[in-house]
C-alpha cells in the first residue's frame, strides 16, 4: 500500500522493525513418547488450525522452545500453493513447538495481538511467502522479509479493525462451510436420477401412455452370446412390465483393450493421429470422454486396438477400478480397460448408467478374489442388467439428459459462487487494511 493512499492517522512500517519470530526446536528422537497427550506442536496441528489431537508427547527438555495458548504460531515451511501450510497462523496451542513453526514476536506497545494475527493472513504477507522457491519445500527466513512494508493504524483503531474482522471472517467462514456441502448434494442428486431411471420411475407415466406400442415392440436386440446370468447379483426389487434381466455380454460385445508392448512408455509408438486413453482419462463420475493426453502413431496402432465412438470403457484394474466413460470419438486403449459396445448409442448409454450405479459392487467383487484387485471379463459378461424395450431405453436417455442438464447448471452456478467465496476472506482483509471496515 502506498503511503499517500493510507487513511488519515495511519503510517507505514518496516515489517522487521516491529515483528520478529522465534523458531522452534527438534528434540532427540529418544525423548519422544507416543501418547495422546498435548505437549509437542508440529506442522500437522497448525495445518489443521489446532483441531486434531496431538499424538506426540515429549518430556520436559532444556532445549525445547515453548509457547503459551495465547501466543501466535506461524508455519515457516510448506508448499507454495494457497492450500498448503506455509504462512498459516494459529493460536490456542500450548507446549513445545517444532522447528517447522515459529512464535511471532512483536512490539506490544505499537501492535495489538489480534491485529497482528489478521495482518499476517493478508495477501501482502502471503504473496511474499508464496513467491519463495527453495528446492522441494518452500520456507522463509528473516532475509526474505526485508523491504516488506505494511499499513499501521493507531492501536485503538487496530482493536476496532480486529473486532470487525473477527465478525466478518466468522460470517464468511460459515458461508464457506455451507458451500462445502454442495458438491456432495450434487453427487447424490445425479445418483438419484440414475436410480430413478434404472427402476423405470422416470418413464412411468410415458410407459402407461404407450403400453400398447411397448407390448407390440419387436425391435429388441438379438442376443449375441449365450452367457448365463449370474443370478447371485440380481436385485430383489421388481422391474417394470416388459423389462427383463439380461447378461451384459448377451446384449453387448465386451472386449479388452490392447497395447501389447512392454514397457508401455516406449516413445516410438506415440505422437501420431490415433487417440489413446488410459484409466486416468476416464471421467470420475462417468459420462462422455471428450479429451485425451496421448496419441499413437501407425506403429502404435499395430500393437493396440481402435474402438468406435460410443463404446463404453470400464477400468478393470487400478485405484479407480470400475470407473466408466463413453468414447466421443474412435480411441485406442490398453488391456487395463474393457470396451463394451452394443451397436446402439442409446443402449450403450443405458448400460453405462447401470455400470455407474454398480461401481461399488464391482469393486467389492474385484477385492473379494484376493491378490491384485481386478474385474474379470467373465464377470462383466455374466453381470445382470434390468433391460427395457428399445423404445423405452431411448425415452429414459432423453429424460436423463434433461435432468442431468439441470444438475450441470446447478454445478456451474456453484463453481461461480465458490470462486467468489474463495476470495472472500482476502477481500475482507483488504478492505480492513484500507480502513474501509471501520
Amino acid at each position: 500500500m502506498e503511503k499517500n493512499s493510507l487513511p488519515t492517522g495511519w503510517t507505514e512500517f518496516d515489517f522487521l522493525e516491529l515483528i520478529d519470530y522465534k523458531g522452534g526446536s527438534q528434540p532427540p528422537k529418544k525423548e519422544f513418547i507416543y501418547e495422546e497427550r498435548d505437549g509437542y506442536i508440529r506442522l500437522l496441528q497448525i495445518r489443521d488450525f489446532g483441531e486434531n489431537p496431538l499424538p506426540t508427547y515429549v518430556p520436559d527438555s532444556k532445549i525445547l522452545k515453548k509457547c503459551k495458548a495465547d501466543d501466535l504460531l506461524i508455519a515457516r515451511y510448506g508448499g507454495s500453493s494457497s492450500n498448503d501450510s506455509l504462512g498459516r497462523i494459529c493460536t490456542g496451542l500450548e507446549g513445545a513447538y517444532n522447528v517447522a513453526l515459529a512464535k511471532v514476536i512483536f512490539d506490544e506497545e505499537k501492535l495489538v495481538k489480534k491485529f497482528v494475527k489478521y495482518l499476517l493472513q493478508g495477501h501482502w504477507f502471503n504473496d511474499r511467502l508464496r513467491s519463495l522457491s527453495r528446492s522441494c519445500q518452500t520456507g522463509f527466513n528473516r532475509s526474505d522479509l526485508q523491504d516488506l512494508y505494511l499499513p499501521l493504524p493507531p492501536p485503538e483503531e487496530q482493536n476496532r479493525i480486529a473486532n470487525q474482522l473477527e465478525y466478518f471472517l466468522g460470517k464468511a467462514g460459515s458461508i464457506v462451510e455451507e458451500i462445502k456441502m454442495i458438491p456432495e448434494s450434487i453427487k447424490r442428486l445425479r445418483n438419484s436420477i440414475l436410480v430413478a431411471a434404472l427402476k423405470g420411475e422416470l418413464t412411468k407415466i410415458w410407459r402407461e401412455r404407450n403400453i400398447s406400442e411397448i407390448s407390440k415392440d419387436s425391435n429388441q436386440p438379438p442376443e449375441i452370446h449365450d452367457y448365463k446370468i449370474n443370478d447371485d447379483l440380481k436385485k430383489d426389487s421388481e422391474i417394470p412390465q416388459y423389462w427383463s434381466w439380461k447378461a451384459i455380454g448377451n446384449i453387448a460385445e465386451c472386449r479388452r483393450g490392447r497395447f501389447s508392448h512392454r514397457p508401455r512408455n516406449e516413445p516410438r509408438f506415440y505422437g501420431g493421429r490415433y487417440p489413446f486413453i488410459q484409466i486416468g482419462d476416464l471421467p470420475r463420475e462417468g459420462g462422455f470422454i471428450t479429451s485425451h493426453k496421448q496419441t499413437l502413431n501407425d506403429e502404435g496402432l499395430k500393437i493396440s486396438k481402435l474402438f468406435p465412438s460410443g463404446t463404453i470403457a470400464i477400468a478393470i484394474v487400478g485405484a479407480t477400478i470400475a470407473n466408466t466413460g463413453i468414447l466421443k470419438y474412435e480411441t485406442c486403449f490398453p488391456d487395463s480397460l474393457v470396451g463394451i459396445e452394443s451397436g446402439d448409442e442409446a443402449t450403450n448409454r443405458f448400460i453405462e448408467y447401470y455400470l455407474r450405479l454398480e461401481k461399488e459392487n464391482f469393486r467389492k467383487i474385484s477385492y473379494a478374489s484376493g491378490g491384485q484387485p481386478n474385474i474379470k471379463l467373465e464377470t462383466i459378461n455374466t453381470y445382470p442388467i434390468p433391460f427395457p424395450p428399445l423404445m423405452e431405453i431411448k425415452e429414459i436417455v432423453r429424460h436423463v439428459d434433461v435432468l442431468m442438464g439441470k444438475v450441470d447448471f446447478i454445478e456451474d452456478r456453484y463453481n461461480k459462487v465458490k470462486s467468489y467465496t474463495d476470495k472472500l476472506p482476502q477481500s475482507i482483509l483488504a478492505k480492513a487494511f484500507r480502513g474501509e471496515l471501520v
